[in-house]
């Protein structure tokens, strides 16, 4: 987390001295209208915004409060939780809000025309946009990066400390330098993708808004038993449809896509302090020994390892 700790530092030894305005973009879900006071409670101690980068843009700062309601970013967006402590977020779902513990170095991604609610306090973060046109360009097709709150990829991590690193340098590097990280970025997020736009059949197929609406029903129930056939209800389809919609959507079986979303959220946990066995029940695991095996057969090391790696212990 070495690249964290030099962006908290430069944030401390930087906010008493600078406070740009933000050129971070949030829109009214509903509307499609800019709303303009949504980092009213944020410093920005170093931006990217008079570099003159080509469709991304990079920010470093700091938030006594950060409430948004029912809102969309207009590029894909990416923020970095770069404080030493876990921050706690209260995310809305489709049943109400819900707590999520982001941990130290661990990442937000929403997609451009996601929509998000939440409500936190006391952050320092760092954040990026990288607009729809902009990956177009880059990788030939468009993506819809999976919206999360408590992501641990350690390669978009490093990219994304790179990127805001420039920005803190006053972009010292130059503008090719910020092209290539884009590239990485984009790349890196067409990773954690579960549509691309160009596969979503209106006939036929899961469709954007079904998809989304099974999604938040697997967020909201990780820690109970899911079937194929409640999400199949959820989406409208019968079981033997959905099964095969979803799959043809997300490139992963119902199943796949459920265990894999347990063992990042574990992981999310684990890294912020809980036992493996708490993470295990609060993640729908059978038990400790479950957890472990999908853990290493996902991440390629036990949960124990993961500890000793992120706990220094």
């Amino acid at each position: 987390m070495s690249g964290v700790a030099e962006l908290t530092r430069r944030t401390r030894g930087a906010t008493a001295k600078k406070d740009f305005p933000s050129s971070l973009e949030f829109s009214c879900a509903r509307t499609g209208a800019v709303v303009p006071d949504v980092m009213q409670d944020s410093t920005v101690t170093a931006s990217s915004r008079e570099f003159g980068w080509d469709g991304v843009v990079a920010e470093l700062g700091t938030s006594r409060s950060f409430d948004p309601t029912d809102l969309v970013c207009a590029s894909h967006f990416v923020a970095l939780n770069i404080d030493s402590k876990p921050l706690s977020i209260e995310a809305k779902g489709p049943h109400g809000f819900r707590r999520i513990v982001m941990p130290p170095g661990a990442l937000w991604i929403a997609a451009a025309g996601q929509p998000f609610t939440h409500r936190l306090r006391g952050s320092r973060w760092g954040a990026i946009e990288i607009s729809v046109e902009k990956v177009q360009r880059l990788l030939g097709r468009s993506i819809e990066p999976r919206g999360t709150y408590d992501l641990i990829d350690p390669v978009l991590h490093a990219l994304v400390c790179g990127l805001l690193n420039e920005a803190a340098s006053g972009g010292a590097t130059g503008a090719l330098l910020a092209d290539g990280l884009g590239l990485a970025i984009a790349t890196r997020l067409a990773l954690h993708s579960g549509v691309d736009e160009r596969v979503v059949s209106p006939a036929g197929g899961i469709g954007k808004q079904r998809l989304r609406r099974v999604r938040e029903a697997i967020e909201e129930s990780l820690a109970d038993a899911i079937t194929t056939e409640q999400l199949a209800l959820v989406a409208d389809l019968s079981p033997a449809h959905f099964a095969r919609a979803f799959k043809r959507a997300t490139g992963e079986t119902p199943h796949g896509f459920v265990m894999r979303r347990r063992a990042e959220r574990a992981r999310g946990l684990i890294a912020s302090g809980a036992s493996i066995a708490d993470a295990a029940t609060r993640c729908g695991f059978a038990d400790q020994a479950h957890l472990t095996r999908v853990f290493k057969r996902r991440f390629g090391m036990t949960p124990g390892a993961f500890v000793r790696l992120t706990r220094g212990s």
